[in-house]
């Protein structure tokens, strides 16, 4: 992947909720030694934190509030009862999504009442 690959598209995918939630962007991190891992970060008013991580051509989704520890979005979407821990067995990320990436915006409010 190029530098900034993934920020194209995240502002593509979530710029709009990303905007409307008052995210700014507050880290990113590209390693083209790691086959061009890149990690982004954003923030609203240092409360909860969004990062999205490009692994081997793979993007996931982790939350956070504060200093707790990331929580996979996979994770927390299980804990609402929406599928089971591990994605279904006939599922295929669309364009390198991961799991779960597609309820980010739909199933914010819960999601975020789940955080520590």
């Amino acid at each position: 992947m190029a530098f900034g690959a993934l920020r194209k598209e995240v502002a593509e995918k979530y710029g709009e909720f990303l905007r409307a939630q008052h995210f700014r962007e507050t880290y990113y991190d590209y390693s083209e030694k790691s086959f061009g891992n890149e990690i982004l970060d954003f923030n609203n008013n240092n409360k909860t934190t969004i990062r999205f991580v490009r692994d081997r051509s793979q993007v996931l989704i982790d939350l956070k509030n504060g200093d707790t520890p990331y929580q996979p979005i996979h994770v927390l979407l299980a804990q609402l009862g929406l599928f089971a821990s591990e994605p279904p067995s006939d599922w295929t990320p669309q364009h390198g999504w991961l799991f779960g990436a597609e309820y980010l915006i739909s199933e914010w409010p819960r999601l975020v009442a789940l955080l520590p």
